[in-house]
């Protein structure tokens, strides 16, 4: 049976990589869905997403998930402003990713998707960027975690048509961006940063010191690849 892709877009240098590498795949239709949750960097995020949905052709609809705003006020640095964002860190530890976790984000995300794919009656693929580095101390990015949503998804969905695919699962940030080379994603439109400092044409200007921007920086390093992300330090 023919499939179509909806590709979740964070805005991301994972999640545009995962989206390159489904428009080499066999789909009949591939869109992208990105959502809003009140999180300090989402202004340039979604722009980000839009950005890259446009070069890759596509259509995007963006979500809002208020109840998942409502919920993370106040529990992560990522949407509550008050809080300190972990920095220099080269290798996330446990104590970085608690400042920023959003409490079951990617599976508030995942369920929304599902539905949204569902509603338009075909089979579809939910392309993520989840990938083995920030499994490492993110669980809702594990291959054990996406195949427990798959698992659940046999019944939440009443045709069985949706399902969570992630390409990247079994690899590092260089590896991503050694890919995303290869493939011509457009890494450059990408943000990664936890607080962006707005755009320089249509490309966004990282902070440079955030434990998210040290991780890109260091995996395009790793790499070997130029990095074209611009850093404000």
């Amino acid at each position: 049976m023919a499939r179509s892709a909806l590709a979740l877009l964070s805005g991301g240098l994972d999640s545009t990589v995962a989206l390159w590498w489904a428009r080499e795949q066999d789909y009949n239709s591939l869109a992208a869905l990105a959502f809003t949750y009140g999180s300090r960097e989402e202004d340039v995020s979604v722009q980000c997403s839009a950005n890259i949905a446009a070069k890759a052709g596509i259509p995007i609809e963006v979500i809002e998930l208020s109840a998942l705003r409502r919920i993370a006020a106040g529990s992560s640095a990522l949407v509550d402003r008050e809080k300190v964002l972990p920095r220099g860190l080269a290798v996330p530890d446990e104590e970085g990713t608690a400042a920023v976790w959003v409490p079951a984000r990617n599976r508030v995300m995942l369920w929304t998707a599902a539905a949204y794919a569902e509603a338009r009656g075909e089979g579809r693929d939910l392309i993520v960027g989840f990938d083995e580095e920030e499994a490492r101390t993110f669980p809702d990015n594990s291959r054990r975690f996406v195949d427990n949503v798959n698992k659940a998804l046999e019944d939440a969905v009443f045709r069985r048509t949706v399902r969570v695919v992630a390409p990247l699962i079994d690899m590092s940030k260089s590896e991503i961006v050694s890919l995303g080379a290869r493939i011509g994603a457009p890494m450059e439109l990408s943000s990664s940063c936890y607080q962006p400092r707005g755009f320089r044409g249509d490309r966004p200007v990282h902070c440079g010191t955030c434990q998210s921007c040290v991780l890109r920086r260091q995996g395009f390093l790793d790499a070997g690849v130029p990095d074209p992300t611009i850093y404000e330090s």
